[in-house]
């Protein structure tokens, strides 16, 4: 998992995504030319399709947006500015807009106490992952890929 706005100019595909381009666009563009480069660089891997390579539109905590009653109630943020953020922004995915506008910055912007890791762990676990899936297309895409490729048979990461 790697996140859209923190990869390198020099990450595989990165030339070929465009301004214009919407997030989850660049996303899967960059998906496909990571699994290319890697399946190019070790080719006795092919065609092994275990190898999904997740791009995220966002930082990990636009999931934790997807149920902002949730995210209130964890963070003591109040609703209002938590709504406002996902009507500017259209949906959680899209929250990521830049270094200043990253779901985290926000938070911390909200909630000076908000902790990344224990605050973001406990928001997770308290929203279901069914509410994070309905609201974030590239990241519910990317669990079917997963989902599929176990129920062709390929062993479960640890299974193998």
């Amino acid at each position: 998992m790697f996140d859209l706005f923190g990869i390198d100019r020099i990450w595989p595909g990165y030339d070929k995504i465009t301004a214009t381009m919407e997030s989850g666009e660049k996303a899967r563009a960059l998906e496909a030319e990571t699994k290319r480069s890697i399946l190019s660089l070790l080719p006795e891997l092919y065609p092994d399709t275990r190898f999904i390579p997740y791009i995220g539109v966002h930082e990990f905590e636009a999931l934790l947006y997807s149920d902002i009653e949730t995210l209130s109630r964890t963070t003591g943020i109040a609703l209002p500015p938590l709504q406002k953020i996902l009507n500017e922004c259209g949906e959680p995915e899209e929250i990521n807009s830049s270094p200043e506008g990253a779901p985290s910055k926000r938070l911390l912007k909200l909630a000076p106490s908000y902790r990344k890791i224990a605050m973001g762990v406990s928001i997770s676990k308290a929203t279901s992952i069914d509410v994070i899936r309905g609201r974030c297309p590239h990241f519910n895409a990317w669990l079917g890929v997963l989902e599929a490729t176990k129920r062709s048979g390929f062993p479960a990461s640890g299974d193998a």
